[in-house]
């Protein structure tokens, strides 16, 4: 063997002695890679939620000193709140300072017109906006009767037929400072004797006659809607109406 190759040989071994890598085990050495990676990786989601944040719009800002009327905002509804602050779709408005639960009750008045069609009486409130006569449950009425009430004061048919119960819907608005929270029980009534003559109350802008889907498409609240629908289904089952018609 030459003098040259073994002065590599020498030379060779005295590297891996000195080397402190090939003293380390293979895994020990996978295992601080592994961990080198991590560090990087955690280092730039950092950054990258630093450089997210520093984008982001900041939180728009409630303006406290305009001047708000509580007459403008007695018939808006509430989309969320509580007692300490109340947030409608114009804006944050002051504290509610109490709550108000209301029992009413109405009716879905139907009849027949000479061709056979069925119709349903509606009156408008005075938004404009079409519903079923309703008011308030009384100290010593039950539901129904205070609904047979309403009718003949708000509508003025008096002759009653009460077919069954249809359901009871909830809502909330805001009157003021108070939180009404407002359930209403509706019954079907079929209308009896002149049903033509209809006479609405002085603070209501209108009453009329509707077919049964010019009703549907005009009323204002889509819960009430659902519930002239089940009407017309019930007069299906009891035999008035053929499914066709």
């Amino acid at each position: 063997m030459s003098k040259a190759s073994n002065q590599n040989k020498r030379l060779r071994k005295r590297r891996n002695k000195s080397s402190p890598r090939a003293s380390e085990p293979v895994s020990s050495r996978r295992s601080t890679g592994q961990t080198r990676n991590r560090c990087r990786r955690a280092a730039w989601l950092k950054k990258r939620a630093t450089a997210e944040q520093a984008s982001a719009k900041p939180a728009a800002k409630v303006r406290r000193d305009i001047p708000l009327s509580q007459t403008s905002l007695a018939s808006k509804p509430l989309v969320r709140g509580n007692l300490q602050k109340v947030i409608t779709k114009n804006g944050s408005h002051s504290a509610i300072s109490e709550i108000s639960r209301e029992a009413t009750a109405g009716g879905v008045i139907y009849r027949f017109s000479k061709a056979g069609e069925l119709e349903i009486l509606l009156v408008a409130d005075h938004f404009d906006r079409w519903t079923i006569p309703k008011g308030h449950i009384e100290e010593g009425e039950t539901a129904q009767e205070a609904a047979i009430r309403e009718i003949g004061e708000e509508a003025g048919v008096y002759q009653l037929d009460p077919i069954c119960w249809l359901g009871k819907i909830h809502f909330r608005y805001r009157r003021e400072n108070i939180l009404v929270l407002m359930s209403t029980q509706i019954y079907l009534f079929k209308a009896l004797g002149d049903t033509d003559q209809i006479k609405k109350e002085d603070w209501m802008n209108g009453i009329k006659w509707f077919s049964y889907d010019e009703a549907v498409n005009a009323i204002a609240y889509r819960d009430i809607a659902k519930l002239i629908r089940l009407g017309r289904r019930r007069l299906v089952q009891r035999g008035e109406l053929n499914e066709q018609d």
